[in-house]
């Protein structure tokens, strides 16, 4: 018996010291990933934080907000909630963030090439013009085109910076101005005229996706309506019949019915959004 008992406990000891080696692993492997969010990722965006603070805000937070929700509420499923929401949370925020520039430097990239075409038109040359682009952008387009400035003036050749910034920036026109600019070089021909083009196609471009996106607004709304009606219906029988409605939260054949529906609601919403996501 005292045998079996010390064996017990080595393996108890065992078992901790791996779990709790593995959650500092894991600890480390967040907080390392926040600095980087904080110092690149957002600095990507030309937002300047300090990540290691950044770290130690949400690392504080993580130990607080949870425990005080828990003190508050004695809800371990609100609590277990917060405390993922605020793991995922800073990542899926900068995702939109960068979703949300990107689509922005899409909308103004078309009025950048024109202008830029225009300023070649009046008799700059291609560095004194990218010089001169910010004064008649907006942000961010103003910010991307001033960094491509200052890298040149640094003493990077124009190709290779313009090649990186279309990369940087991720958007069809800024890539297309990349190659035009390769095969102006190559070939001699007129960049002034191109560029008008250029910006001429991707406003059709953009017209013609707004169209597809109005075009496909109803069925974006269906899936929002397909995924919260249910969630709806059950609030309202958990209103009128809250005894009935108790074994689907607190039973485990109810638990496993709501992950099944969880399941299924989220496949239809992201299946209908696939169908109306058309890009062209």
């Amino acid at each position: 018996m005292t045998i079996a008992a010390l064996l017990l406990a080595g393996s108890l000891i065992c078992l901790s010291i791996y779990l709790g080696q593995r959650t500092r692993a894991v600890a480390h492997a967040r907080r390392q990933a926040l600095e980087q969010l904080g110092s690149k990722d957002l600095a990507d965006l030309f937002i300047f934080l300090d990540g290691k603070a950044l770290a130690r805000t949400v690392s504080i937070g993580l130990l607080v907000l949870p425990l005080s929700l828990y003190l508050l509420t004695q809800s371990a499923a609100l609590c277990a909630a917060l405390a993922a929401g605020m793991l995922v949370g800073p990542s899926w925020g900068v995702a939109r963030l960068r979703k949300r520039r990107a689509r922005r430097l899409e909308r103004s990239l078309p009025d950048g090439l024109f202008a830029l075409g225009s300023l070649m038109k009046a008799g700059s040359a291609l560095s004194a013009a990218l010089t001169a682009l910010p004064s008649y952008l907006q942000r961010p387009l103003a910010d991307e085109v001033a960094l491509l400035v200052r890298q040149i003036r640094m003493g990077v050749p124009l190709q290779p910076a313009i090649r990186a910034w279309a990369e940087r920036v991720g958007v069809t026109e800024a890539r297309a101005f990349a190659s035009l600019l390769s095969v102006v070089h190559v070939h001699g021909c007129a960049l002034a005229p191109a560029l008008e083009q250029l910006a001429d196609v991707a406003r059709r471009r953009l017209a013609m996706e707004d169209r597809i996106a109005a075009l496909t607004s109803q069925g974006r709304l269906q899936a929002t309506v397909v995924t919260l009606l249910p969630l709806g219906v059950a609030a309202v029988l958990w209103q009128l019949d809250p005894q009935s409605m108790q074994p689907l939260l607190y039973t485990r054949r109810g638990l496993l019915v709501c992950a099944v529906i969880a399941t299924l609601l989220g496949a239809g919403w992201w299946g209908i959004r696939r169908i109306a996501d058309i890009r062209v």
